[in-house]
Parts: structure tokens; sequence; C-alpha cells
């Protein structure tokens, strides 16, 4: 049984629910990140669905529906090329169900840190949030990852 943000995804709302989701919570995707910034035009005609500014590292999140592929890994070097914070180490968050095998591989010779992660795995598609620390985790865990607690919002 599909989880409710994986069936929104392929319903139609695409990739606007897990953004939501990410915009809210984006220590998902990684701990310790906070404050994204949203559809962020990085020329004209290129949008990163979230980027991060953490001190000199720019984390650019790019979130597809059902398959990351070749051309998705291309879409986040070209955004890469794009940031003009100069001396920046920059990463890349590849979201999505699946991964295709050719974009493993490009993903690996990137010149740029690209990470896949993957809905229902990697990241959840139903979350908790913790009451004391606040912190979200997968609704399977019967307790929060980061204190223990039981008891959720």
């Amino acid at each position: 049984m599909e989880t409710s943000i994986l069936k929104a995804l392929r319903a139609g709302r695409r990739e606007q629910a897990i953004e939501d989701m990410l915009y809210a919570y984006p220590g998902l995707i990684e701990p310790g990140l906070w404050q994204p910034r949203r559809q962020v035009a990085l020329a004209p005609d290129s949008r990163s669905d979230l980027l991060f500014e953490v001190g000199n590292r720019v984390v650019i999140v790019e979130i597809k529906r059902d398959i990351i592929t070749l051309a998705a890994v291309r879409q986040i070097e070209r955004y890469a090329g794009l940031v003009t914070k100069k001396s920046a180490r920059i990463t890349g968050y590849l979201i999505a169900p699946e991964l295709d095998p050719r974009a493993a591989m490009a993903m690996e010779k990137s010149r740029h840190r690209l990470s896949f992660r993957a809905l229902g795995i990697d990241i959840p598609t139903r979350i908790k949030v913790c009451r004391h620390c606040r912190r979200p985790y997968d609704e399977r865990a019967e307790r929060c990852p980061g204190d223990g607690s039981r008891v959720v919002l």
C-alpha cells in the first residue's frame, strides 16, 4: 500500500507535496539543515526546488515525482554551476522514489558531491513530530530517535 505523500506525488500534486514537507522539516534531508529557500531562480530558466546556505556550503535539492534520470543529474549539475557564491562547497540531493542506474553512475563521476535520497526509505513520506525535541521522524518508528519519547504532536 502506498503512503499518502507518494499517492499525492503520483496523482498530480507532483513534487509539491514532498517539497512542502521538506521545507517544513529540512532535517529529514540532512540533520542540521534549516531555513531553506524555495524555488530559487539561479537563472531565468533554472529553479532549484530547495536551496540552503550553511556557512561556506550551498546545498541544492531537486525533487522528482518518479525516478532520477541522467537528465536530472545534469540538471542539478547545471544548477551547481550557476551558484554565484565563490569558493562555496556544493552538495546536491536528488530525491525521488527511484534512481536510474545510469544516473547513479553519473552522480559518482560528478565533481560535486551528489547524493540520492529514496522517498519512503531514506526520507519518510509520513512523519510524526516529537513533542519534546520537535524533530520529525518516520511514523513507522515506535519512538523518537532523538530522545526516545513516544509523545508526538
